[in-house]
């Protein structure tokens, strides 16, 4: 369980690092709308794994509708349905590195 739980906390700090330096770029007006979309979507991925992590850890009680952590389960499964799809978000990272040689 403890290494479940110890997961989980890697994944929220790779959240908490790429949200503040997205932030303070977005605040020196250095964060480009491809790096904001990559941003989302490495962000989600990175909440989705601390939310299985922590499930596997509460066991199958945490998918049963009077759990709260469902909820959090169920809304960043529904999230990765919210724009920009994945392909467009790597597709224009890809485009500023490989156009400007930035990233």
């Amino acid at each position: 369980m403890r290494g479940y739980v110890g997961e989980a906390a890697v994944a929220l700090l790779t959240v908490r690092s790429l949200v503040d330096d997205a932030v303070r770029r977005y605040e020196e007006q250095t964060l480009t709308a491809a790096e904001s979309a990559a941003v989302k979507l490495a962000v989600h991925r990175s909440a989705t794994t601390a939310v299985d992590q922590v499930g596997r850890a509460f066991g199958t009680a945490s998918v049963w509708h009077s759990h709260a952590w469902q909820r959090y389960f169920r809304d960043l499964r529904v999230g990765a349905h919210n724009s920009p799809p994945e392909d467009v978000a790597i597709d224009g990272l890809a485009r500023q590195v490989l156009e400007d040689g930035t990233f």
